[in-house]
């Protein structure tokens, strides 16, 4: 039977076949057509009723897959359209305040998410799992993980820094939302000391126990700027070769301060030695020190007289004295033996061993007369010197003496009041060999030139005796004098005794290999010494009183006393200079009678750290009353490097508008640390505020905060009571009504696809609908499948009777 026969057999059967096509004559249509072929003719053993039954029930089984592919379809398009419409709407927003934080291996929170929406803060819409990872593990490391709640403004992110300063990218992503990158850096902070330096001031001094200098240790940042201690600090000094340099073995930096002074030691070994200053956290710094002299590398040898009448027992000197290769006189590094000893003993003997001592140029030894007369020569040596000789003569007494004579011991010798050189007045008759004095004989004896060197004024020479000795005292003042030795009856006799030293030339003040940088805090700096240098750049020693006079090209910079003082034999003085508190840079001007002018400049800086800088972690967030937001207050330097507090700081925090919002009045910076936080507490009106952070002695902070319109998720559920006020919720804690359900298993709002005929279209509107479309399909197709077995088995309760009786 075709099925236009069993469509004309239900017509004449069966009244309500014509409404059942009518129903499903629309899905009939979608029968594709290698379906749609003739049934095969009706034979013994299949009725139009059978037929009828086989076609109905496989025509609603391709109705039931028909609805259920149109429901997963929808669904499927219903979740793409959400998936695309929220990553169209929505966006992540990912910033880190402050930009630049110390690379101190601490903890910062330092980065924050934020949910946009066309530009725009917005809350959370949902809770929202967000990874985050830092591109540079070197640098430091982040929360890998964080969530931010429904409803909530912002989620805060912890960055651990290393000790490695650097760049690296914090990315930041979440399913259905575009990742988000920001870059943030580390520095090393200023203001922190991380490492030493050393100033010798002066660098050289002379190769003479008793002269020193200063050694100035300075704590420095990463920057090379002054770094004061919070706290007494301490700093061991050694020496490379204390045989040259000496050194304390300690210094001491008192707490505020940003440098200590110790001394170094020069011994009579002119040389240098690298002085090392160490601390157990600090790198060691180095500085190298000179003493200057010249090295002893001969012996002279003088007998003194160098004549004697003939006469067992008469005694005389031998004097040996140390010299360098230019024959200039050297004092002696250590204590000095050296030998003598007489070719012919007969004639004379001498002192066998004489110590030249350390710091000494020169020894006098004995020298004894023997039985006969003649000549002999006397020789000196010593371990690591040229030995050297001189002659001696024993000759014919003599009692007529007619004349004087100077002999010196030594000759020559440094300029050192210290030293006692011998002047030895001697009688000689008219052929000039030595002569007896016939009765005590008073020698007068005068020095021509004071500044370099005076002498006992008188001698006497005794009854039977051919000398007498005077001592000789030298001034520092190199040069030359004539001693006159005079006595009535006898001719006068004169001798050059000449003193060596170097002569001031110029003045020079020593600030090492870089620049000076103060601090400018109100405070005396006394790292500053003047010394005396000759042609050569060696340090000479004043005369006499030197007075300098000093003058600042700045006062309101720095200052410095009208004249100062290097006393006579010194080669150095203090030069304290009076720092404000501007900095700046102002040049010192030094000028002595006889010497050029010599100018100095000096540089002073801001203390770390210097200024406050304010960081709101949103420029803008949503108007609402329910969230604080954490302002950052950070310490940087005039360079705008992150700086440390050396003390705790008190920093004043104000709002300029109070309507819009308002912050804690007070906030501590504490030692050691370069932020602190304070909160940003909106009212819900909108507009704009400026946050201003003061302390005093260093300048102010300035930032804006705008708070808008907020866009709420739909239908917030009200806030669950809470007895702590939102201004104290800590970073990443902060809820509102809609976290709260979200966090219990709430659904969270979700945005609008589309507006149909002016009605916004969401998810939840769409899980509506798609049931009620979904189920009278399904209605029907359940009766439709109720009226084939009610017709299996009989149709007595479907039928039209039985439905009218019913």
């Amino acid at each position: 039977m075709s099925i236009t026969n069993i469509t004309r057999y239900e017509t004449e059967n069966c009244s309500e076949s014509r409404t059942r096509r009518d129903a499903l004559g629309i899905i009939a249509k979608g029968i594709p057509k290698e379906n749609q072929t003739k049934s095969p003719p009706a034979s013994a053993g299949h009725s139009p009723k059978r037929l009828q039954r086989r076609f109905s029930s496989s025509r609603s089984g391709r109705i039931v897959t028909l609805a259920l592919l149109f429901l997963l379809l929808f669904q499927t398009f219903t979740q793409l359209s959400f998936e695309l419409t929220q990553n169209d709407s929505y966006s992540l927003s990912l910033l880190v305040a402050p930009p630049s934080i110390p690379a101190d291996g601490k903890k910062y929170d330092a980065i924050y998410v934020q949910v946009q929406k066309a530009g725009q803060p917005v809350l959370a819409p949902s809770d929202i799992r967000i990874l985050i990872s830092s591109s540079n593990a070197y640098v430091g490391t982040v929360d890998q993980e964080i969530i931010l709640r429904k409803g909530d403004p912002y989620a805060a992110a912890r960055f651990e820094t290393t000790l490695n300063p650097g760049i690296t990218n914090i990315t930041a992503s979440a399913n259905n939302f575009d990742s988000a990158t920001v870059q943030l850096s580390t520095v090393r902070p200023s203001g922190t000391p991380s490492k030493m330096r050393i100033r010798l001031s002066p660098e050289v001094i002379p190769a003479e126990e008793g002269t020193s200098g200063q050694v100035l240790v300075e704590l420095q940042d990463h920057y090379g700027s002054p770094s004061p201690v919070n706290a007494g600090f301490r700093i061991q000094l050694s020496s490379s070769n204390p045989s040259v340099v000496t050194v304390d073995r300690e210094l001491a930096i008192p707490a505020g301060s940003f440098f200590g002074i110790a001394h170094y030691y020069a011994t009579y070994l002119p040389g240098s030695a690298v002085i090392t200053a160490s601390s157990s956290e600090l790198d060691t710094a180095v500085a190298t020190a000179k003493t200057s002299g010249q090295t002893a590398v001969n012996l002279t040898v003088l007998t003194v007289p160098n004549r004697l009448p003939v006469g067992v027992g008469q005694t005389g000197y031998v004097m040996v004295q140390m010299r360098d290769s230019s024959g200039q006189p050297v004092r002696a590094s250590a204590d000095t033996t050296v030998f003598l000893s007489s070719s012919n003993p007969s004639v004379a003997r001498t002192q066998e061993i004489v110590t030249i001592n350390r710091g000494s140029t020169f020894a006098v030894g004995k020298l004894t007369t023997g039985s006969v007369n003649g000549s002999t020569t006397v020789s000196a040596s010593a371990a690591g010197f040229t030995p050297a000789s001189s002659g001696f003569d024993i000759v014919a007494e003599s009692r007529s003496p007619k004349s004087l004579k100077i002999h010196l011991s030594p000759k020559d010798d440094v300029a050192d009041p210290n030293t006692s050189p011998l002047a030895v007045v001697q009688l000689l008759d008219e052929n000039g060999l030595p002569a007896l004095a016939r009765g005590n004989v008073t020698v007068s004896i005068l020095s021509s030139n004071l500044n370099v060197a005076n002498i006992e004024r008188s001698t006497i020479i005794g009854l039977n005796a051919s000398y007498g000795v005077a001592h000789i005292s030298p001034t520092f003042r190199s040069g030359l004098t004539t001693l006159t030795a005079s006595a009535q009856s006898f001719e006068i006799a004169k001798a050059v005794f000449k003193t060596q030293a170097p002569i001031p030339a110029r003045l020079n003040v020593s600030i090492g290999n870089a620049d000076l940088r103060i601090p400018a805090i109100q405070e005396t700096y006394e790292g500053l010494v003047v010394q005396l240098r000759d042609a050569a750049g060696n340090p000479a020693k004043a005369p006499s009183d030197m007075v300098v006079l000093a003058a600042s090209s700045n006062p309101q910079i720095v200052s410095t006393p009208s004249s100062i003082t290097i006393k006579q034999g010194s080669t150095t003085t203090q030069l304290p200079v009076d720092v404000t508190e501007r900095p700046g840079s102002a040049t010192i001007r030094l000028s002595a009678e006889g010497l050029p002018d010599f100018s100095l400049s000096l540089t002073t800086v801001e203390p770390h750290p210097s200024r406050l800088v304010v960081y709101p972690i949103l420029s803008r967030l949503p108007a609402s009353g329910k969230f604080s937001l954490p302002v950052i207050v950070q310490l940087q330097d005039s360079s705008k490097n992150p700086a440390v507090a050396s003390t705790n700081i008190i920093v004043a925090v104000s709002s300029s508008n109070s309507t819009v919002g308002f912050v804690s009045s007070l906030m501590t910076i504490l030692s050691r640390e370069s932020v602190g936080t304070t909160y940003f507490q909106p009212t819900g009106e909108e507009g704009s505020a400026t946050i201003t952070a003061q302390a005093s002695g260093y300048s102010s902070g300035r930032a804006s905060i705008k708070t808008l319109s907020e866009t709420v998720p739909a239908k917030p559920t009200p806030p669950p009571p809470s007895s702590e006020p939102a201004s104290k919720a800590p970073l990443n804690q902060t809820r509102n009504s809609n976290a709260t359900t979200a966090a219990n298993g709430g659904a969270a709002p979700m945005p609008a696809f589309f507006n149909l005929f002016g009605i916004a279209v969401t998810q939840d509107l769409l899980m509506l609908v798609i049931p009620a479309i979904a189920t009278p399909i399904l209605g029907v197709m359940l009766v439709i499948k109720l009226r084939e077995r009610s017709k299996k088995s009989g149709g007595s309760r479907f039928s039209p009777a039985n439905r009218s009786r019913s």
